[in-house]
């Protein structure tokens, strides 16, 4: 703009020599910043030229910033995402105000002289462009006084205003007010997962490698996969558990046991089967089972013993003897026994003891 109204109060008088309500012809500011570029704030090049006065963040009004050439400019810096829609505002009641907006390079993004043509307060409506750098979010309102005379500013930084958050976020997850929508939490592997679990870098913890369901939310299982009793707690829905929480199996569910005694593959055991009748416990000698991911390991096992995921529980270490080679034939079972060397186990005809 090359021209202003003078009508604010009577500042043309003592700025620019005019009568209150002339027009009167004004030269465009045309300053150039980039010859700041590389220079830390506090060095003299920096300083010499424009004094740092602060922050600012979206929203936010400075207060009074008392302004005395030299040096030449003022500054507040502010943090901002490529593709913010700003406005920034640098008035004042004794002064004619010039405004920048810089990127972190000082490279001009936008400026403004006047407002418009009864102000001498100065406005700029722009769109962030980012950074060369697009992890630097730096950006800097800088300003003077159009003659370089003394002066008080105020200076206003809008932003884009913070979204509203529409939805309840999942566990691991969180409300971003940039993306207006729930991102999953970053977190790194701080620990070492126990057999039968794995790190979850969405929950940030170690999880079951069975994914778990039921229960009084209602978890649902991922496609083709479907929800069975968890056969690792206490809570039985048989037995009036109505809000037993579950696991997740496939559908290519294995089954095992039985009268046919089936085995479950490798890294896998064998579950009492919940959708059937028959029950363990109360008699079923036969029952078919499921085959199911190992389970969690949830205690600590003394030296002695060490922990079953087949038994799901801590058992004791097998004694030195038949109990860690070759099985006993048939008709004999292996037994502990004390010798004078210590505890050996041996191969003893079914029913006998040492």
């Amino acid at each position: 703009m090359t021209t202003a109204r003078t009508t604010k109060g009577c500042i043309a008088i003592a700025l620019l020599a005019f009568g209150c309500g002339s027009e009167a012809t004004k030269t465009a500011p045309d300053d150039s910043f980039e010859g700041l570029a590389g220079f830390e704030e506090k060095a003299d090049q920096f300083s010499g030229k424009m004094t740092l006065v602060g922050s600012l963040d979206y929203g936010q009004t400075s207060a009074d910033v008392r302004y005395h050439n030299p040096p030449q400019y003022r500054a507040f810096k502010f943090g901002g995402a490529k593709g913010d829609k700003i406005q920034i505002d640098v008035s004042s009641a004794n002064g004619d105000s010039v405004a920048w907006l810089l990127d972190n390079s000082f490279k001009v993004i936008a400026k403004n002289d006047d407002a418009n043509d009864s102000t001498l307060d100065s406005h700029i409506a722009a769109t962030l462009p980012g950074n060369t750098n697009p992890a630097i979010i730096t950006y800097y309102i800088i300003f003077r006084e159009y003659s370089k005379l003394d002066a008080t500013f105020k200076v206003k930084l809008t932003g884009p205003a913070a979204c509203l958050q529409m939805a309840l976020c999942i566990q691991g997850s969180h409300w971003d007010n940039v993306q207006c929508k729930c991102v999953p939490n970053q977190c790194v592997d701080t620990q070492f997962c126990i057999q039968g679990t794995h790190w979850d870098s969405v929950q940030c913890k170690c999880v079951s490698d069975n994914q778990f369901c039921g229960g009084i939310a209602g978890i649902r299982c991922p496609a083709g996969q479907h929800c069975i009793d968890n056969p690792n707690d206490s809570c039985d829905p048989a037995r009036g558990g109505a809000d037993c929480g579950g696991i997740c199996v496939t559908d290519t569910t294995i089954h095992c046991g039985g009268i046919a005694a089936r085995p479950c593959p490798s890294g896998q055991r064998c579950v009492d089967d919940p959708s059937d009748n028959c029950d363990p416990s109360r008699g079923g000698a036969d029952c078919g089972g499921i085959c199911v991911g190992q389970c969690v390991q949830n205690a600590f096992c003394i030296s002695t013993s060490h922990w079953d995921p087949t038994a799901c529980a801590c058992v004791p270490n097998a004694p030195a003897g038949c109990g860690t080679g070759p099985a006993c034939r048939a008709g004999t079972s292996c037994q502990p026994c004390r010798t004078t060397t210590g505890v050996r186990s041996v191969c003893l005809p079914t029913g006998a003891v040492c």
